[in-house]
């Protein structure tokens, strides 16, 4: 092999491996980018301007955060009440402004006695009339609304009363509101004038089942003992009692030794058992 031809077959092989070197370089510049910024430590969060702000002093526009005194903001709440005053009514002399609003309402006053003046005769009566009828209409609004709360009143007596029954009443405001949903969901408005205190006695005895803690300790104990049972001699007890008419002509005693002395099977068929 000669010189020339070794030297074009090295650059042949330096020219292949070129290309290759530039791929490999190509996928590793990714990974060192991500490496790099996964290195770079976070950037803090710019700080908030802040700014104490005086009495007097206006708001500046740089300030991100602002921090008053409690002197500094009732001075600027009383400005700025002063200066809807002005603006209303031309000061903000409160004594001033009472003054002006009875010499409107005293001009107003005359006023009202001009238009009634130019009025006819017929038109001062159909008025008359209008204006009494709403002082009617107001007057009636206000009694039904009197009868109405009082009878509310009057119901809220009567539930709190039954309450204190059943529950403490500390909890009475949280119970009656559950009581009211149960009570506006189960009956219509006709009937809900009608629902009578054994029935609220049965509501209140079945929820304290399901909200023991809202209980009064005398409500929770009796709901906790058991049903005393009867005792007696096995006797029926609807039947007479064969000893309490003893010694009354014609009639037989359990007493034994007696002329009129029952038998064992008379006496089994008034429910005694010895």
């Amino acid at each position: 092999m000669t010189i020339e031809t070794q030297q074009t077959e090295e650059k042949k092989a330096v020219e292949q491996v070129a290309p290759a070197k530039e791929v490999v370089a190509a996928k590793a510049e990714p990974a060192k980018a991500k490496a790099a910024v996964e290195q770079e430590p976070a950037k803090a969060a710019p700080a908030q301007a802040r700014h104490a702000l005086k009495d007097d002093e206006d708001v500046p526009d740089t300030a991100d955060l602002l921090e008053l005194s409690a002197k500094a903001l009732n001075g600027r709440l009383a400005r700025h009440t002063k200066k809807q005053l002005r603006d209303q009514f031309g000061t903000d002399d409160f004594g001033e402004i009472k003054a002006k609003l009875d010499r409107l309402s005293e001009l107003e006053s005359k006023e009202e006695e001009r238009r009634r003046a130019d009025l006819s005769e017929k038109e001062k009566l159909a008025e008359d009339l209008r204006l009494a009828n709403d002082r009617a209409e107001s007057a009636d609004r206000k009694y039904q609304d009197a009868v109405e709360q009082r009878m509310v009143d009057q119901e809220d007596s009567r539930i709190k009363d039954i309450a204190g029954e059943f529950v403490k009443m500390k909890h009475y405001k949280h119970v009656s509101r559950d009581l009211a949903e149960h009570l506006l969901s189960e009956y219509s408005e006709k009937a809900l004038a009608k629902v009578t205190d054994a029935q609220i006695r049965k509501w209140f005895a079945s929820y304290l089942e399901d909200n023991p803690e809202f209980a009064k300790a005398e409500a929770a104990a009796a709901a906790a003992a058991p049903a005393k049972a009867m005792m007696n001699n096995g006797a029926d007890p609807k039947r007479p009692d064969a000893a309490a008419t003893s010694g009354q002509a014609g009639v037989k005693t359990a007493k034994p030794g007696q002329p009129n002395s029952m038998t064992k099977k008379e006496i089994s068929d008034l429910g005694y058992r010895w």
